[in-house]
């Protein structure tokens, strides 16, 4: 039956397309769950990776353990590489990871290479000076028993050979050779003086023979000249007397950071401190509720050049930041000087009263939107308006910042539509207005505050 097998077939073929839909919405699901899944995975390994991160950079004491961390996390960067090859917005996030790694393990060797040059550099110094005092001594014996026995047992012998030693611990094997050289050079030199004075040097060390004339010897020793000196720096070359000052007055500019080995901590500043101060800056730039704590573990974990370490400066400087909050809490109005205040209540009533009036009620809107919505941005629109009319202004009282007059002027009439005045202000207005009337002066003052010929900062 004709009809019959064409039904049948039409059918089956609806049963096989039915089954091709649930396969492809099959695969469709397993996909997307398969992406979730992973998306999940990649960045929980990206945490703790950015954990490992900051650990290996704390235990990377010196330029090789630097080395061997660096090649442990890019082994683990490139694992993650291998895991996640199918997904390219994953590859371009851990591309930026081996760049930030690269970067920080470059900065931490490079600061740790310069901390041993510095240390073997000073152990060089030390020794050098050491080594002046033994050749002054050493020229001071009449006998080369006398100075056999000094080389062999004076303390100060032995301080230059532990700094040899040290050096070559730190690696430093060519100042090492150098420090033991200068020594050796120093023994053949007294005992070779010894061999001259007792051929050249006639009626005492000071007077010389040769043939019939006699010579008198200047024998004064000259100071050793170190290569940082009265808070000055001068160019030596090793191994010679020559000293030169450096003139660059840019080096000068630069004197309190000469000892500064992070861009967060130096003599005055610790490194909580430093962060505590950024979270401050970082929470003017948002309206309040705002999660510093997830800005503080953000920067510790990635802000690897400043060498913050988790559980210890995070956790000073949101203590710190507690502080100045509530500080700022506290002093409420009083957060802004004198001056400013007194720039912007002569910015306000030097406007006309409709733009007056209109500011106003953007600032009372936004202020109750903000109460509302704290994300909402209306407030930092209304703020740059305000700062926007205070430049055209052209205030002349004293320079401040437009922003922080902006700010104030927010503060102060978001819930009330006047200035703040304190019980001090009110009693001396009280007492001049009586004086005035005392006077019969208060019409001619008046008179004189509206006089409109001049303006708002000119009558005050």
């Amino acid at each position: 039956d004709t009809t019959q097998t064409t039904r049948i077939v039409g059918k089956i073929s609806l049963i096989f397309a039915s089954l091709n839909e649930v396969k492809a919405e099959l695969v469709r699901i397993t996909s997307a769950l398969r992406s979730q899944e992973l998306t999940g995975q990649f960045y929980a390994q990206l945490t703790l990776l950015d954990q490992s991160i900051v650990n290996f950079l704390d235990l990377s004491t010196t330029p090789e353990k630097c080395e061997e961390y660096f090649t442990k996390v890019s082994i683990q960067v490139e694992e993650l590489e291998s895991k996640f090859a199918d997904f390219d917005e994953f590859i371009v996030k851990i591309a930026d990871k081996r760049d930030e790694v690269i970067k920080a393990f470059n900065g931490k060797k490079e600061m740790l290479v310069a901390q041993l040059n510095k240390r073997t550099t000073a152990l060089e110094q030390i020794g050098s000076r050491v080594l002046k005092n033994i050749e002054n001594k050493a020229q001071s014996f009449n006998n080369r028993e006398n100075i056999y026995a000094f080389f062999s047992t004076d303390l100060m012998v032995d301080k230059v050979r532990n700094l040899a030693i040290e050096l070559k611990d730190l690696g430093d094997v060519a100042k090492a050779e150098n420090l033991e050289n200068l020594l050796k050079v120093a023994q053949e030199t007294a005992l070779r003086n010894l061999k001259d004075k007792a051929d050249l040097f006639v009626d005492g060390q000071n007077i010389i023979a040769l043939g019939n004339y006699k010579f008198t010897v200047n024998k004064q020793v000259l100071d050793l000249t170190i290569i940082r000196k009265n808070e000055s720096l001068f160019y030596h070359l090793i191994g010679t007397s020559f000293y030169k000052q450096v003139t660059n007055d840019s080096v000068y500019q630069h004197r309190s950071i000469w000892e500064q080995e992070l861009i967060s901590e130096n003599t005055e500043v610790y490194r909580s401190e430093y962060l505590a101060y950024q979270t401050y800056l970082e929470s003017l730039q948002h309206n309040e509720p705002w999660n510093y704590e997830t800005f503080l573990n953000d920067r510790t974990e990635r802000d690897y050049g400043a060498a913050y370490l988790k559980g210890v400066h995070d956790k000073d400087a949101a203590a710190i930041y507690q502080g100045l909050k509530k500080i700022q809490s506290e002093l409420g109005i009083l957060q802004f000087s004198p001056a400013i205040r007194v720039a912007a209540q002569l910015f306000w009533f030097g406007l006309d009263e409709a733009v007056r009036n209109k500011l106003q009620q953007l600032i009372t809107a936004a202020y109750s939107i903000q109460e509302s919505f704290p994300q909402s941005k209306r407030a930092r629109f209304v703020g740059e308006e305000l700062s926007s009319q205070f430049l055209q202004s052209k205030i002349s009282y004293e320079p401040v910042e437009a922003s922080d007059v902006a700010h104030y002027i927010y503060m102060e009439l978001s819930s009330s539509k006047n200035f703040t005045c304190s019980k001090q202000a009110i009693h001396l207005k009280k007492e001049f207005d009586e004086y005035l009337l005392t006077q019969r002066k208060t019409a001619l003052f008046l008179q004189e505050i509206s006089n409109t010929t001049f303006d708002t900062a000119e009558r005050f």
